[in-house]
C-alpha cells in the first residue's frame, strides 16, 4: 500500500486541478487535430490557443493577444527572454556589439534559469554584472542604478525568490532603470509570483515577464513570455525555427491541450488568488507559532532552540525558509520523509546545491546554516491540521538527530 505523505512543496510544482485535466484529456483524446492544420481538427485546438492568449493578454492589461507568447517551461520562457533580445542586436551589427561589451545585470540570488541563461551570453560578449540583495533578500534601487551604464541592454530581476520567498519591488526597479538608461529591458521572472500575489505591470516601465504552469495547478511542460512592451516584440530573436507560430517567435506545434490547461488553471488561481494568499498567511504564521510553542526557535528569550527562521515577515507566506544548524539537511529530509512529509533543500530545477546556499549566504546567513536549510512551501491544500503534525514531525526528528549525532 502508498504511504499518504503531507506535500509541503508547492514552490516546486503544484498538483493539477480537475478543471485543467479535463481541458488536457479533451484535447488529446478528442480534439486531437493540429491547430496548423487548414481542415475540421484543426478548427477546435486552434481556437483553444486564442482563448488562452485571449486570457492572458486580458490579465496583463489588455495587450494584444500576439504578446503572448507559449513556451515549453518557465525556464525557455527566461532564455526567450534574455537570449532573444541579445540574438537580434547582435546579428544587425555584431562588431559594434562585441566592441562596445554589452552587458546584462541580474540579482545574486536569481533562478538559474536566469543565472545560467545570463552566463552563457559571454559568447557573444556581453558581461554579466550581478546585483546584490539586503539582508531581506530584495534588491535595492540605488545598487542596481549604480551598476546601468549606456551598454546595459537588459535588467533582469525575479518578482518572488523561490528559495526564500521573498518579494522584489519589480515596478520601483524598472523605473528606476529606465530612467539610468531608457534603452535598457526589464525583464523579470514572475513564475513563484504569478497567481499568487500581484504583479505590478499596470503602467510600469516592465518589458518582459516569464510565467509557468504547474506553479498554478495546470499541468508541466507549458509557460508564456508575456512581452508587455510591444515595440520590443520585433527586436526578439527566436531560439526555435521551424514552421513559424506563434509569430515566428516560437516555432513547432503548439500543445492545445497543455495551453489550454495552463489557461483554466491560471483563471482559477487568479480568481482565487486573494482567499488563498489569506489561508496560506494563515498557515505560515500557525506553522511559525506551532514551532515556537515548542522552543525549537532560536530567540533571545530561549537557548533551547535549534531553528533559524530565514524567511522574514515581508516573504511571500508560501515559502518558509528554515535552517537546523549542525544537521545535515539531507539526513533531516530523509525522516521527514520517512514521517511522511515532503519538503525540500532548495530549487528542484537545480541539483547543485550550491544555488540555494548562494541564495541564503547572500543575505548574511552563515555557511554553517545555509548548509542545513529545508525549504517548506504550502499549497491552498494544506490545513492548519496539517501544520500541527508537520511542527510535530521536526520536533520528533529533531531528537532523532540529537541521538544519532551524539547531542545532549
Amino acid at each position: 500500500m502508498k504511504q499518504q505523505y503531507l506535500f509541503f512543496d508547492s514552490a516546486a510544482t503544484t498538483p493539477c486541478c480537475s478543471e485543467a485535466l479535463k481541458k488536457l484529456l479533451h484535447f488529446t483524446e478528442t480534439e486531437f487535430g493540429n491547430p496548423s492544420s487548414n481542415h475540421y481538427y484543426g478548427v477546435a485546438p486552434s481556437q483553444a490557443i486564442t482563448q488562452a492568449k485571449e486570457f492572458f493578454a486580458q490579465s496583463f492589461g489588455n495587450i494584444d493577444k500576439e504578446q503572448v507568447i507559449f513556451t515549453g517551461s518557465g525556464t525557455e520562457a527566461d532564455n526567450l527572454a534574455i537570449i532573444g533580445p541579445a540574438l537580434n542586436a547582435f546579428s544587425k551589427n555584431p562588431s559594434e556589439f562585441i566592441t562596445n561589451r554589452k552587458n546584462i545585470i541580474i540579482s545574486a540570488i536569481e533562478h538559474p534559469a536566469v543565472s545560467e541563461t545570463a552566463q552563457s551570453l559571454k559568447l557573444y560578449g556581453i558581461d554579466v554584472q550581478i546585483v546584490p540583495v539586503n539582508s531581506k533578500g530584495q534588491v535595492e534601487a540605488k545598487d542596481l542604478i549604480s551598476l546601468i551604464n549606456e551598454d546595459t541592454y537588459m535588467v533582469s530581476v525575479m518578482h518572488v525568490n523561490n528559495v526564500l520567498g521573498s518579494v522584489n519591488n519589480i515596478k520601483s526597479l524598472a523605473s528606476a532603470t529606465k530612467e539610468k538608461n531608457p534603452h535598457t529591458l526589464f525583464h523579470t521572472d514572475a513564475i513563484q509570483s504569478f497567481g499568487k500575489i500581484d504583479i505590478p505591470f499596470e503602467n510600469s516601465k516592465i518589458d518582459l515577464i516569464s510565467i509557468s504552469s504547474h506553479k498554478v495547478y495546470g499541468p508541466k511542460g507549458v509557460g508564456a513570455l508575456i512581452i508587455l512592451n510591444k515595440d520590443l516584440q520585433p527586436k526578439i530573436k527566436p531560439l526555435i525555427y521551424g514552421g513559424g507560430q506563434q509569430e515566428n517567435l516560437r516555432s513547432g506545434t503548439e500543445s492545445p491541450g497543455l495551453i489550454s490547461a495552463f489557461h483554466m488553471a491560471s483563471k482559477k488561481a487568479l480568481n482565487e488568488k486573494n482567499s488563498s494568499l489569506e489561508n496560506t498567511l494563515e498557515l505560515k504564521n500557525h506553522f511559525i507559532k506551532q514551532l515556537k510553542t515548542k522552543k525549537l526557535i532560536k530567540s533571545n528569550e530561549s537557548n533551547t532552540g535549534v531553528i533559524e527562521v530565514n524567511s522574514n515577515e515581508e516573504c511571500i507566506p508560501y515559502i518558509v525558509n528554515l535552517s537546523f544548524p549542525g544537521f545535515p539537511s539531507s539526513a533531516l529530509i530523509k525522516l521527514l520523509e520517512e514521517r511522511g512529509i515532503i519538503a525540500s533543500v532548495g530549487s528542484a530545477c537545480s541539483s547543485k546545491k550550491q544555488s540555494k546556499e548562494n541564495t541564503l549566504t547572500q543575505i548574511g546567513v552563515s555557511q554553517k546554516s545555509a548548509q542545513s536549510s529545508i525549504r517548506f512551501s504550502f499549497t491552498k491544500f494544506n490545513t492548519t491540521e496539517e501544520i500541527e503534525q508537520l511542527s510535530l514531525q521536526i520536533e520528533s526528528c529533531i531528537d532523532r538527530m540529537k541521538k544519532l549525532l551524539g547531542y545532549n
